[in-house]
């Protein structure tokens, strides 16, 4: 992340992730360093690729040392008849929700670092060598195969969260079934094709890619929305559930994924989406689904795991008050986008578009109260982490004593 900061504070690099190439190669006039960014630029995102895909495979090797096997940890022991409604609390080796949602991201994780490594060293070597050229198209569908990828991972992640979370407060256990397990064997197939929808403009584009791109990012919203979503609203009807912050921003972000993703799913028609590329429209889906939906997840496992880790817990009235300001303030500024977005409002434009000045000082406005909420939480983590005077870490497990032949 040094790298990367460097690149562009010092050093004149302005892209996001969609550092298409060969853009870097062609920094533009007046800018004598800008070679130098894109190679900090490109070195530190390697970098922190490979910091990623490092979890990914410390992951699965926890999950394989505690399942033995892939096939156990993704949980297809319960498609035979003796695994069916086996809920598995006596024996070991078998998985749970929260394990599969893990295994998925990391597999697919594992496959976004490979090829996000791979286009970033090519196009380092072509920095460096210029008469290496690369197919354009190509290296776009790279690059947006991994970012599209990595980016969905952070919902797919937090949403393990939910698994672990509600169950505590509704009493009620979050079965491993079938449909559970299948969706997110779905997901697992899915998500490597979804990031098509990002390409529709690029017309040289083969015609069949554009298709499954549509299909698959309609299809993208079938297992949260079923094995997850909807199975968690089931899990707190009729619960008698004390909604208490931990519940409360947590369900509070299976809404924002949902609706974050349906704003997802609405700008992957290819039709529409002619009218709703680089528009705000854009920004306003993901910032429905990340904001409101991981951000939520996080401060929901937040207000669950502190109090646990200090022994001192955060104030309750606090957390309420927060969620109903961020999600006030949150859902009005999003709201305000989607209809600058239907608009043609661009994105990433200083000025707003003639017509939508009013949506965008409410937008603010909406930002201010959220914003608000977020520092009510940010200040009670403060004080509580300011107070305790230990921390209750788990102790880490002791390392076998070696035989005397052994030793």
């Amino acid at each position: 992340m040094v790298m990367i900061v460097l690149a562009v504070m010092v050093f004149g690099y302005s892209s996001a992730w969609t550092f298409l190439y060969p853009l870097p190669e062609h920094p533009g006039s007046g800018i004598v360093t800008a070679a130098i960014g894109a190679a900090a630029y490109l070195i530190g995102l390697a970098l922190a690729v490979v910091g990623f895909l490092l979890w990914c495979l410390d992951f699965l090797r926890a999950g394989l040392k505690r399942c033995g096997s892939l096939q156990r940890l993704l949980g297809f022991y319960v498609f035979g008849s003796a695994g069916h409604g086996h809920s598995g609390e006596n024996d070991p080796t078998t998985t749970n929700p929260s394990l599969i949602a893990g295994t998925v991201c990391a597999i697919l994780g594992l496959s976004a670092c490979v090829i996000g490594a791979l286009i970033v060293v090519l196009m380092l070597t072509s920095l460096v060598f210029p008469s290496l050229t690369l197919n354009a198209l190509v290296a776009k569908n790279m690059i947006y195969f991994t970012g599209h990828t990595l980016a969905n991972l952070q919902i797919y992640v937090a949403a393990g969260i939910a698994y672990s979370v509600l169950p505590l407060y509704t009493k009620r256990p979050w079965p491993l079934s079938r449909a559970l397990v299948a969706g997110w064997l779905a997901t697992l197939a899915i998500v490597m094709l979804a990031f098509f929808h990002h390409l529709y403009q690029d017309f040289a584009q083969p015609e069949a890619v554009q298709w499954v791109g549509n299909v698959v990012s309609y299809a993208a919203a079938i297992p949260p929305m079923t094995v997850t979503i909807y199975a968690g609203l089931v899990l707190v009807w009729r619960s008698g559930i004390r909604w208490s912050a931990a519940p409360l921003f947590t369900l509070m972000a299976m809404a924002g994924w949902a609706i974050g993703g349906f704003g997802a799913v609405i700008d992957s028609t290819i039709s529409l989406n002619q009218f709703f590329h680089n528009t705000v429209w854009v920004p306003a889906h993901f910032h429905t689904y990340m904001a409101l939906g991981v951000m939520f997840f996080l401060i929901g496992a937040t207000y669950h795991v502190v109090p646990k880790l200090t022994g001192r817990q955060m104030k309750e009235n606090v957390g309420r008050r927060a969620a109903a300001l961020m999600g006030f303030g949150g859902y009005g500024l999003v709201l305000c986008w989607y209809i600058s977005g239907s608009m043609s409002a661009p994105r990433r434009y200083f000025y707003p578009l003639s017509g939508t000045e009013v949506l965008a000082w409410i937008a603010v406005a909406c930002a201010a109260v959220a914003l608000t909420g977020a520092v009510m939480v940010c200040k009670d983590l403060i004080d509580v982490f300011l107070v305790s005077s230990h921390y209750n870490l788990p102790e880490p497990a002791p390392s076998p004593e070696l035989a005397p032949s052994e030793v």
